[in-house]
């Protein structure tokens, strides 16, 4: 998966979690 990739994929997650499960369980993953 490339950088811009995972960008899109974190924007998607925003909107389909809610801001606050977002912060915790997406937001702290890293894509390496």
């Amino acid at each position: 998966m490339m950088q811009e990739q995972w960008g899109q994929l974190r924007h998607k997650l925003l909107k389909t979690v809610g801001q606050n499960n977002y912060t915790t369980w997406i937001e702290p993953l890293k894509f390496r």
